[in-house]
């Protein structure tokens, strides 16, 4: 072999051993690059199934990281108790019958319950399940455009009253139902989330139509709280005597809130404005107590450090507390209509239920253990 043969066979050894590496390691950048693309989707697909799984434990109110909660006091309606229960849903307790599961837990966000249903809304849309049908009916759903969540009250059994937050923008809009058909009654404007809602500023007792409005003055910081009660734009109360806008209860057909009179503070007592739908319009002073059950001629508070439920008669201001036949050992919150009473507390899961004991004047004297937990754990 000539000298010219040997440089370019030299030549051409070292062109493939160039073009090995070259392929070499372009093979081996391609190699490492679908191992990054696997583990990539690998940890995708497992950030999917974390996500969801965390989602589904979510809807069964299994939290994580999150302290689970305990028993909430629910909503007495046609002497029916309707109550929340975690993992299981929400449920009816009938005095004298028997637990049925009204809705599971997986489509619950927040639930309200009235005469002809039960109200419940899951992500943007609002549900009702009615009591005679047994049928689940689409009420509404909220544009995804201008919508992020919604909340939802109850005005009345015909009227639903949804609002449609949108976060991003920190604004709402809120639209008004009717409970039965899902027709759209009203759309009110886009408000600020610092703005009125309808909900607090509008009821129905009756054929009456009350309306709450804004107390404007400098001076006062609690002028955005407590407003002025009109019916049919004219004041019910006396000059300087307001509405709390978050105090509205029903006892019975009545409509209570409690009231604050502007130049005097008052301590121990309360003043409360009950509405009823024959056209009266009365003031009561009671004992400041959390009521939270009753049927308007007596209400019912908790006495929580001495796991006592107390009885306050309302035409006289009377206090007294319930003897009971057992403890009222978990006793934080509690609802009555007046015939039975039930009892919850938030370090427990338990619902207890228990009749009121009446004297032959028709006053409550004692509390008559009917079941122990109706939360079925």
């Amino acid at each position: 072999m000539n000298h010219a043969s040997a440089a370019l066979s030299h030549l051409s050894d070292a062109l493939l051993e160039e073009f090995f590496k070259a392929d070499y390691a372009q093979q081996k950048k391609r190699h490492r690059r679908q191992k990054w693309v696997a583990a990539l989707a690998v940890a995708a697909c497992l950030c999917l199934v974390v996500t969801g799984t965390a989602l589904t434990l979510g809807r069964l109110d299994y939290h994580l990281f999150l302290a689970s909660c305990g028993a909430y006091p629910g909503q007495i309606v046609d002497g029916d108790y309707y109550y929340f229960v975690p993992h299981r849903g929400v449920m009816r307790y009938t005095p004298g019958g028997g637990i049925e599961r009204m809705v599971h837990t997986f489509w619950v966000d927040d639930w309200q319950v009235n005469e002809y249903g039960v109200y419940y809304d899951s992500g943007r849309s609002l549900y009702v399940f009615a009591h005679e049908s047994g049928q689940r009916q689409l009420l509404y759903t909220a544009s995804w455009t201008d919508t992020t969540h919604i909340a939802f009250s109850l005005r009345s059994e015909r009227e639903v009253i949804v609002t449609c937050y949108n976060k991003h923008d920190q604004t709402f809009y809120q639209v008004i139902l009717d409970g039965v058909s899902g027709e759209i009654l009203l759309t009110t404007a886009t408000l600020r989330y610092s703005d009125y809602k309808y909900e607090h500023s509008h009821y129905t007792v009756g054929q009456r139509e009350i309306v709450l409005f804004p107390s404007i003055k400098d001076d006062d910081p609690y002028s955005d709280v407590y407003l002025i009660l009109t019916e049919n734009g004219v004041p019910l109360l006396p000059e300087g005597l307001l509405v709390s806008k978050y105090s509205a209860v029903w006892y019975g057909e009545s409509l209570w809130f409690s009231t604050r009179q502007t130049d005097r503070e008052e301590y121990g007592s309360v003043t409360y404005v009950i509405l009823s739908p024959d056209g009266t319009t009365e003031l009561v002073t009671l004992p400041d107590e959390r009521y939270s059950g009753g049927d308007g001629e007596y209400l019912f508070y908790p006495i929580v450090d001495q796991g006592l439920v107390g009885c306050v008669e309302v035409a006289t201001g009377q206090t007294w507390a319930l003897t009971s036949d057992v403890p009222c050992d978990d006793l934080h919150d509690l609802v009555s209509d007046g015939k039975y009473l039930y009892t919850t507390a938030p370090w427990t899961d338990t619902q207890t239920v228990w009749r009121v004991i009446r004297d032959e004047g028709g006053a409550p004297t004692a509390l008559q253990q009917v079941a122990e937990d109706i939360a079925g754990h």
